[in-house]
């Protein structure tokens, strides 16, 4: 094709300059980055006791958690024994099937267990569930 005064003009193909855009995709991959928020899930460091009939339970339970050193808490929020009476009455009267699960540290207090378990019985839960060690070690005398 010619152009102007005889001149032959080249044709340029239309292109798309990927360089800016790489750019901009990481300027966004850097601030989604530096501006999302990771939430770590925090919880109580329990070491369950073992036991050979353990089954797996299903459903979706409410956590109790008695620590070695007698704490309660009732999922991550440390609990006295009176708060955790309310709280369950609460539960148990919303749903009165509603499953509870109690974990329990094996250096934790028995009475501090049985507390629990009294609080359990006294609201009216009538599913109470004690996990264990789905290992299959065994950690006492024989």
């Amino acid at each position: 094709m010619e152009g102007a005064f005889g001149m032959h003009r080249r044709e340029r193909r239309p292109y798309v300059n990927l360089t800016s855009l790489i750019d901009v995709l990481f300027m966004l991959l850097i601030f989604f980055m530096l501006s999302s928020t990771f939430k770590n899930a925090l919880g109580v460091d329990i070491v369950l006791p073992h036991a050979d009939t353990a089954a797996n339970q299903e459903g979706n339970p409410r956590e109790i958690i008695v620590d070695a050193a007698g704490g309660l808490f009732f999922g991550t929020r440390k609990l006295s024994p009176e708060e955790l009476k309310t709280e369950l009455a609460a539960i148990v009267q919303a749903e009165p099937n509603a499953p509870l699960l109690l974990r329990a540290d094996k250096h934790a207090d028995f009475q501090d267990v049985l507390t629990v378990i009294d609080i359990a019985r006294a609201v009216g839960g009538a599913q109470l569930i004690i996990p264990t060690s789905p290992d299959t070690e065994q950690t006492g005398p024989s």
